[in-house]
């Protein structure tokens, strides 16, 4: 039988599980860029603008190259929640743009080593990946 005064506790105990998984499944992302990519106010409005299709080049002229994951884990769900859209919404954008004929969806990537390799070795590309990978090549 339950108690009355047990049931706080209880429900304690199941809020600390819930905070304890939530945590687990979001992933610290970091946004990388080709070292040539000398943008330095890189906010939240002008990623999206990028990864949309809004904005094609850097400020010093070069052209933007980006990149997404194509995986389905934390990192890409977590890069997307943080631009407010859904992987599914940034589709349908971009599936506008590819039939209009205004613009291209990012490459895809199938890992994030493949992201590093492919940022690393484009000049005035950007993409995302989880930031225990960050290293001197980006």
């Amino acid at each position: 039988m339950f108690k009355s005064k047990n049931i706080p506790v209880r429900i304690l105990i199941v809020v600390i599980c819930l905070v304890v998984t939530h945590k687990s499944l979001s992933a610290q992302v970091a946004i990388v860029a080709h070292p040539s990519v000398t943008e330095e106010d890189l906010d939240k409005d002008l990623l999206f603008d990028v990864y949309r299709g809004d904005v094609r080049s850097w400020d010093d002229g070069v052209q933007i190259k980006v990149w997404d994951l194509g995986e389905r884990g934390k990192t890409r769900k977590s890069f997307y929640k943080f631009l407010g859209k859904r992987p599914s919404r940034m589709k349908s954008i971009w599936m506008r743009l590819l039939l209009t004929g205004e613009g291209e969806p990012p490459e895809v990537v199938k890992s994030q080593e493949e992201m590093l390799e492919s940022i690393a070795a484009t000049p005035g590309s950007i993409g995302y990946i989880d930031k225990e990978l960050i290293d001197d090549r980006v």
